[in-house]
């Protein structure tokens, strides 16, 4: 879908026009936190696809769960479709895959890790970048690549 639709979508769906593709809870839920200046992690799941690779798919969500515990408010976390990933940021690039971590922040940027994203200290390594904190050495090898995206909660943000 090219920016003009994607733009003419987001002013019908905003404008209530037509309904959203994303809930409505997670939608609400999201746009919140992002003008609340909050940090977001959406992790980006093919449901169908991955309840099939129970091992890998139980490794992924426990790493992500663990981290969103961890985390507590200082991020927002959230799994999305592609198709939602794709409506709230345009074009996801590499992190486009099942199993990936999209982290967004109004202020310090967005990272992209491909998925599956199964080892925490990724996690780990934006929550403290995003903190303002040093960076151990060993957490420096799995820096996920900082990401140049649109997002389309407030209709206009880059990040």
């Amino acid at each position: 879908m090219d920016e003009f639709t994607k733009r003419v979508l987001a002013i019908a769906i905003s404008s209530g026009w037509i309904a959203a593709a994303t809930p409505p809870d997670k939608l609400v839920d999201l746009e919140r936190a992002w003008t609340n200046e909050q940090s977001l992690l959406l992790a980006v799941t093919d449901v169908d696809r991955d309840a099939d690779a129970s091992e890998a798919y139980a490794d992924w969500s426990a790493a992500l769960n663990d981290f969103g515990s961890e985390a507590g408010d200082r991020f927002v976390v959230a799994t999305v479709t592609l198709d939602e990933l794709e409506w709230l940021v345009g074009d996801p690039g590499a992190c486009a895959a099942s199993g990936s971590a999209v982290f967004l922040d109004i202020r310090r940027g967005s990272f992209c890790a491909p998925g599956p994203v199964l080892d925490p200290d990724v996690y780990h390594y934006v929550d403290r970048l995003y903190r303002g904190e040093a960076i151990p050495a060993a957490l420096r090898p799995v820096a996920p690549a900082r990401a140049n995206l649109v997002v389309y909660l407030d209709r206009r943000s880059s990040c």
